[in-house]
């Protein structure tokens, strides 16, 4: 987290995915459903995410994904308390423009690289 204290999750509700893009998805990801059980990174700000990862889910296996609640999410660049996000096509939390999809708003500064906190506004975020 930008602030410095440890990661948390508030009022988490996860669902689970299989990471089958080739390589390992990271902590704080933003990421959609694939074919089946697969997730994979986000890459389109139009696209229906499904949360942000809760771990480092290594290639060929299963792991954690939130959808709701409050989770550390890896931001693209700088961003304010209160800024709505979407994905920057690497799964980065990004500032979000008219007709984006939105994955949820900053509830800390967050800089390019780091966890920040986000409370995510669910699955298929709605356009702004």
């Amino acid at each position: 987290m930008a602030n410095g204290y440890q990661s948390r999750e508030i009022d988490p509700v996860p669902t689970s995915g299989l990471n089958s893009t080739g390589s390992t998805i990271p902590k704080g990801t933003i990421v959609n459903r694939g074919a089946g059980e697969t997730i994979v990174v986000a890459t389109a700000v139009t696209d229906a995410f499904l949360g942000v990862t809760g771990e480092a889910i290594p290639n060929g296996s299963y792991g954690r994904v939130v959808t709701r609640g409050v989770v550390p999410t890896l931001f693209a660049a700088a961003q304010t308390v209160g800024a709505r996000l979407t994905s920057n096509g690497v799964g980065r939390a990004a500032a979000a423009a008219d007709e984006n999809a939105i994955i949820g708003i900053a509830r800390e500064v967050g800089a390019a690289g780091v966890l920040a906190e986000v409370e995510l506004i669910g699955p298929g975020g709605p356009s702004m």
